[in-house]
């Protein structure tokens, strides 16, 4: 007799999600995802199981009685053939990693100690003393493991990262061996010695810090004696002939003022800035009343982002010149209908954090969504084989329900499509509130 041949849909590329009691396949190769009906959800079900065609039939039957096993077979080859014709499907088993994009970029938190207390920040209540830091011998055993993963961009940031005495010593292992290495910091602790450490171990990057353009505008933000310090560091680091880039995040206490910050980045002779929008996370969830603008606000931002990005050209980025860019270059009165299917970002598609107590992330901005620990398993492990990492390179389904009042609107991929950690906060307890969102449709002429 002859056997039944076994097909494989590769749960590795493949993930059956329900929402609002609908099934959807969702394919991470093109990000894409199909609607499920019954059969369909059990034939692909069965593939991801390795099942027969014979055994996926009995399982049909099983609901479907008006089914014979000629008429369920039929249906499964099929739908196997609509799989197949679309490249979706496999009869081989492939390679865990074969389909994961390769580790090119790793954001290393190796301290949550800070001297500062800014209430944006991601890293949230952990910062006023160094917690479960990482040694320095569990840091060059990681350096290497990166390495050996093929990745040679590492970003170190902190808390404040200059805060460690051996921070010298880190910036030589990743020297070492050969990373391009960029460095995060408030600036307000440059000292000639961190100055020719930079230099020493070639430090391609450093970005600083600066929310406003005079104490009175960064400091109830940053804290006391913030600015100065700050503005000194960056002239520091200039004058040294090391590449600088101000990063701003918007807020009520500076949103008025990005005219200002723009001269003043220029005055100190910094190769650009960014100006980025709040992330909902860390201190930023109980200062969120204090720190994230109104619709009014936020309107005025992107005005004045289109005006500096003229003014200055591509000295200006950020999430805000950005998102003033997608608006004006959507001009279809076409609508996005839900469900709407949120594709990848760079988290976990390329790109990990790694937290100062050990906890891998897919990026930085998605702080507390813990994949693995370093302490416990090794980062290629954590990378290719985490199962709530491997969430993050599916589609993500939002629908009606989610976001009844979005339906319909032309901005649906302005605002939902590109930042994945975006759709993943919303909908959620932080963006539910109607207070705090911002409505592109009603408020863009």
């Amino acid at each position: 007799m002859k056997k039944s041949p076994v097909f494989k849909l590769d749960n590795k590329r493949f993930l059956i999600q329900h929402k609002n009691g609908i099934a959807y396949l969702l394919d991470s190769h093109t990000h894409q995802g199909i609607e499920l009906n019954e059969a369909s959800e059990i034939i692909c079900k069965g593939l991801l199981h390795e099942k027969t065609v014979e055994q996926i039939s009995y399982e049909l039957i099983k609901v479907f009685s008006n089914l014979t096993i000629l008429k369920a077979c039929k249906e499964i080859t099929t739908f196997i053939n609509l799989l197949k014709k679309h490249s979706l499907f496999s009869k081989d088993k492939e390679s865990i990693n074969k389909n994961i994009p390769k580790l090119n970029n790793v954001t290393f938190s190796i301290t949550n100690k800070c001297n500062l207390s800014c209430k944006h920040c991601l890293g949230g209540n952990t910062l006023k003393k160094a917690k479960s830091e990482l040694s320095l011998d569990k840091i060059n055993k990681l350096a290497h493991e990166i390495s050996e993963l093929g990745c040679k961009n590492i970003s170190l940031f902190g808390g404040e990262p200059l805060l460690r005495k051996d921070f010298n010593k880190i910036l030589e292992i990743f020297s070492t061996l050969g990373f391009y290495i960029k460095v995060n910091t408030n600036a307000t602790l440059i000292t000639k010695e961190i100055i020719s450490d930079l230099i020493r171990y070639k430090v391609k990057l450093v970005t600083a810090s600066l929310d406003g353009s005079s104490p009175e505008i960064q400091e109830p933000m940053r804290g006391k004696d913030s600015f100065n310090s700050a503005v000194s560091g960056i002239k520091m680091l200039v004058k040294s002939d090391i590449p600088v880039i101000i990063s701003t995040t918007v807020t009520k206490y500076n949103y008025n003022n990005l005219t200002h910050i723009a001269k003043l980045a220029k005055k100190l002779g910094v190769k650009g800035i960014r100006f980025n929008d709040v992330h909902f996370g860390g201190h930023a969830l109980c200062f969120l009343k204090d720190i994230l603008i109104s619709n009014k606000m936020r309107l005025k931002v992107l005005d004045d982002a289109e005006k500096l990005y003229k003014r200055y050209g591509e000295f200006i980025s950020g999430s805000f010149p950005d998102l003033q860019k997608k608006i004006k270059s959507e001009t279809s009165t076409d609508s996005l209908n839900f469900p709407l299917l949120i594709p990848p970002c760079g988290a976990a598609m390329g790109s990990l954090c790694i937290r100062s107590d050990g906890y891998v992330t897919p990026c930085e901005i998605l702080w507390d969504e813990k994949v693995g620990n370093v302490h416990k398993s090794s980062l290629e492990k954590i990378y290719y084989e985490s199962k709530k990492i491997n969430t993050f390179r599916f589609p993500k389904i939002i629908t009606a329900k989610d976001i009844s009042h979005c339906n319909g609107c032309r901005y649906i991929k302005v605002c939902f499509l590109g930042h994945r950690c975006a759709p993943y906060f919303y909908p959620g307890k932080t963006l539910k509130e109607k207070s705090l969102l911002t409505c592109l449709d009603n408020n863009v002429a």
